[in-house]
């Protein structure tokens, strides 16, 4: 019997052709674990998938990857659907992935709809119980990790958009299976010391593991009671917890939480600029108004009345006209004179006219502004802001020198 003859293409292609038409391997649910994951400039990610006795390959493309909820690593317990497909060049099979799913991941889901559907039951996620977010808030809250980088962000857009108001931020952990209580105790304090106009809950994007503590129902609880409005700035765009259903606003990010909250002090000025304008003209339509009534009432008694009782009429009513003008024009006076001193209070405080002159603002990592050498703490950071850039350190040791 004449063997068939095969080149190495030729029969690499075979093999492809009859593991990829095998039904049974072109739609296979795996489970192993990730192994030697490497992700390619082009997107892709390419690993291994083992257990105890054996390795495959396995390949991922970006439209699929863009699909996952969650961050695959190393060590990753998965399930995953796809199929076999050999690799020509290398003369190698491989499972390609269409979608993964992480051990347990499953449940978590699960938890969070069955959570969600019991409080939408309950109307907490009601709009017309939303407390609505005051357009001034000068005094916002912040509960979030005083050590990442998202409380840092929101001190950025403070300072950028508008350096009178007050930042006071809770330190609470963001992640954890405990994470929910620091979270709760945060919204009870600001709560009972009412010095704040707003609570904003900040965390950075994660994973759904990552963010499982925002699914809290005890953590749900207590944004629902609570007599101050809460903004969600949890996660990024695409990310959705507990916390940003039952909070009364929710941002796609933390820093956009910031942005809505935190007042544009050019706008506030451009506002006012227009409410003096606004009050200018209902005065002088008011002395338009009072004159042309004025004006009606002595026609009408130049109709009905004797020559010298409209001559004296006419008198009287030009004295109260002048008076009546000249009260007009004092209280329009005064009015602009109180307008200019509150502009000038505000342009006097700007902290980069200040900075501009050469001075320097000095705050701890409380965002405590420092006045005297007894608000100097060694073991805190400092920053110093100078009109360009922020500095930070620490002082090595306070040594306070006072003129005799």
């Amino acid at each position: 019997m004449k063997l068939k003859k095969f080149s190495v293409s030729s029969l690499t292609n075979y093999i492809k052709v009859s593991l990829e038409s095998d039904i049974m391997l072109s739609n296979i649910n795996v489970h192993g674990e990730v192994s030697n994951l490497k992700k390619h400039t082009n997107g892709n990610i390419y690993f291994s998938l083992k257990d105890s006795d054996a390795k495959i390959n396995c390949v991922m493309f970006i439209r699929y990857i863009e699909e996952l909820d969650f961050d695959i690593q190393d060590g990753d317990q998965v399930d995953i659907v796809g199929k076999i497909s050999v690799y020509m060049k290398e003369g190698t099979y491989q499972l390609i992935c269409y979608m993964i799913e992480k051990e347990g991941m499953g449940d978590l889901h699960k938890k969070f709809e069955i959570l969600k559907e019991s409080l939408k039951e309950k109307g907490y996620f009601d709009e017309d119980k939303k407390k609505p977010i005051s357009s001034f808030c000068f005094n916002i809250g912040v509960i979030t990790s005083k050590t990442g980088a998202v409380i840092q962000d929101i001190l950025n857009v403070s300072r950028r958009k508008n350096p009178f108001v007050t930042i006071r931020v809770f330190n609470s952990l963001v992640q954890g299976n405990d994470a929910y209580k620091d979270i709760v105790q945060g919204i009870r304090y600001f709560n009972i010391e009412k010095n704040v106009d707003v609570i904003i809950i900040a965390r950075g994007g994660g994973s759904l593991e990552d963010l499982w503590v925002f699914n809290n129902e005890i953590l749900a609880d207590e944004i629902y009671k609570s007599e101050i409005p809460i903004v969600s700035g949890v996660g990024h765009e695409t990310d959705f917890t507990i916390c940003d259903f039952v909070s009364d606003l929710r941002a796609s990010t933390p820093t956009a939480a910031a942005e809505i909250c935190i007042p544009d002090i050019e706008s506030i000025m451009f506002s006012i600029d227009n409410y003096r304008n606004v009050l200018d003209r209902n005065f002088k339509n008011a002395i338009n108004t009072i004159k042309n009534n004025l004006y009606n009432y002595v026609m009408t008694l130049n109709s009905y009345s004797p020559r010298s009782i409209i001559k004296d009429k006419q008198l009287e009513i030009n004295k109260l006209s002048s008076e009546l003008s000249g009260i007009m024009r004092d209280s329009l006076s005064k009015i602009r004179e109180k307008f200019l001193s509150i502009r000038l209070k505000l342009e006097k405080n700007d902290i980069n006219q200040i900075l501009d002159k050469g001075f320097v603002l000095l705050y701890d990592d409380e965002s405590k502004v420092i006045k005297g050498s007894d608000d100097i703490n060694d073991d805190k950071d400092m920053f110093v802001m100078f009109k360009d850039e922020t500095v930070k350190g620490q002082f090595i040791k306070k040594e306070v020198r006072r003129n005799e």
